[in-house]
């Protein structure tokens, strides 16, 4: 079709990844050199550290303005 373009995409980007991101600041924040007894207890801090963050903090790992 004339109106479409396909565009090259890596098989693996996670700089393109919103969510990629995310994890990772969570990670750096909630879990590093931390040791966990549980799951529940991991879910609980990764629930307390996102809820912790502004929608400006959000915004900024997600490369939005």
């Amino acid at each position: 079709h004339p109106r479409l373009r396909l565009e090259y995409l890596p098989p693996y980007q996670p700089g393109l990844n919103m969510q990629e991101r995310i994890w990772r600041q969570i990670r750096y924040e909630a879990m590093t050199n931390r040791c966990f007894d549980n799951v529940d207890l991991i879910r609980s801090i990764v629930q307390k550290t996102m809820r912790s963050w502004s929608p400006v903090k959000i915004r900024r790992l997600c490369n939005m303005s």
